[in-house]
């Protein structure tokens, strides 16, 4: 027979046994609980992230296209959206800022001309890119909406600002430029010598030689235009700049603090008076529509004065698209992207060209200065378009009078201040593209503050 002491051990045992198999028990409950609702919570948030990804995708392309017409109707913006690849979406609808639809492809409950009342828009009127998604009756039903930055008759939000006279502005590399963009960007356009020496970097910077091709397609971008190109320094760039003088350039768009009077006289009447029946060609192989009287230029800036950027849109296939460029650069903007030109395509994706002082990127009134050492550049200079003349050459010098490329420092041949051209030059870009892929658009996207970059044509090669 077991001793009182004994049964007190064997049941203080037996309670603790109990409770530890029960502990165990639940342990194991909640274990399974967690393994079978775990993949369902995970599954349910991917199929949400992917839906957010792909709809708010199509939401910024849509809004990117539309932020290059000058007035949003329901007739422009039907041309745009008809060029684009939609497909998966059940409806699209465009409102002006005011909440109004403009743009309504439902056939039932269509809200042209009425107030929208979809929370969605309310919120991207802000400024917002929003997403709402939900899992009811077996299906999902989710919605994505963006803001379009136009304000119509060429009015357009570029950054966010106030009323004081002092502002400070902060630029996101990261959420101007996709991962894509900025991946290329850095990869194509670093400041190597050794790497500017290089077939491919020369390939990419769009500075291979242009040759006559069986097919080309010059684009008519008349639409888009929004200046002439000698309008360039004879506007006042006033906003935003920096309060600090040593920080600012002139308000005319060229010289430097200590140099507030420089400017520069471009007169591309050498260049209108080749254009024949709104063609000019060349001479090295290509040709490109633009026009003897009247706007030539889409000039975009982080000045107010232009839309930081623009959306051409494009179609069909192409090796390559040759741009004729005109703009403006300046010391700080040295060894820099000063703006980017993005292919993209019918699919999504994209080829990015960096517009590089001074690899591929050119000041319209003046010549680098080059001694191989502190200033060095590219061993393949950009084809430029002299505009008082209308000549495309590498080389200026063989073609122009020494007279017309002037130091402004005189009788020191190796001065390094700029060596300005008379009527100014354009130049030409031939960028590479996939032309296994059809087209959706180039965007033209200024990058640098106290810039403008235009674009006067363009012509794919095929």
């Amino acid at each position: 027979m077991p001793t009182e002491n004994e049964t007190k051990k064997r049941n203080i045992f037996r309670g603790v046994q109990f409770k530890f198999v029960g502990l165990m028990a639940v342990f194991i409950a909640i274990l399974f609980g967690l393994l079978n609702t775990y993949p369902l919570i995970t599954s349910r948030d991917l199929v949400f992230s992917e839906k957010e990804s792909a709809m708010t995708s199509q939401a910024s392309v849509m809004a990117s296209s539309l932020s290059s017409l000058e007035k949003l109707s329901k007739e422009s913006v039907s041309e745009v959206l008809n060029l684009l690849d939609m497909t998966g979406l059940d409806r699209i609808v465009v409102t002006d800022a005011g909440g109004i639809a403009i743009y309504d492809t439902a056939s039932k409950g269509n809200l042209v001309g009425l107030k929208t009342g979809i929370g969605a828009v309310a919120d991207a009127l802000t400024g917002k890119v929003v997403f709402h998604s939900r899992f009811a009756d077996g299906a999902f039903a989710s919605s994505a909406a963006t803001p379009i930055m136009n304000l119509d008759a060429g009015r357009y939000v570029d950054i966010t600002g106030n009323s004081d006279s002092v502002q400070t502005f902060t630029f996101d590399r990261d959420k101007q430029m996709s991962n894509i963009e900025s991946r290329i960007c850095s990869s194509y356009a670093d400041s190597s010598k050794a790497k500017a020496n290089t077939k491919e970097y020369i390939h990419k910077m769009g500075l291979d030689d242009i040759s006559a091709v069986e097919k080309s397609q010059a684009l008519n971008i008349d639409k888009y235009f929004n200046s002439n190109v000698d309008d360039i320094y004879k506007n006042e760039y006033l906003s935003p700049r920096s309060p600090y003088t040593t920080l600012e350039i002139p308000k005319q768009g060229i010289g430097q603090w200590c140099i507030p009077k420089r400017t520069a006289e471009i007169n591309d009447s050498g260049l209108r008076a080749k254009i024949i029946n709104d063609k000019y060609d060349t001479g090295i192989g290509v040709s490109f529509r633009s026009h003897a009287i009247g706007k030539n230029i889409i000039y975009t800036s982080l000045w107010d004065n232009y839309p930081d950027s623009v959306v051409i849109l494009a179609k069909g296939k192409a090796k390559y698209a040759c741009f004729l460029l005109a703009g403006s650069t300046n010391n700080m903007q040295s060894r820099i992207d000063n703006a980017i030109i993005v292919a993209t395509y019918q699919d999504g994706t994209k080829d990015t060209l960096a517009l590089r002082n001074p690899i591929n990127w050119c000041p319209l009134e003046q010549e680098y200065y080059v001694d191989d050492l502190a200033f060095w550049t590219s061993p393949v200079k950009p084809y430029r378009v002299h505009l008082g003349s209308g000549i495309a050459t590498r080389d200026l010098r063989k073609v122009i009078s020494v007279g017309d490329i002037e130091k402004s420092v005189n009788g020191n041949p190796d001065s390094a201040e700029p060596q300005f051209i008379k009527d100014g030059a354009a130049e030409i870009l031939k960028m590479p593209l996939n032309k296994e892929k059809k087209l959706r658009s180039f965007t033209l996207r200024t990058l640098s503050n106290d810039v403008v970059v235009g674009v006067m044509a363009i012509t794919l090669q095929k």
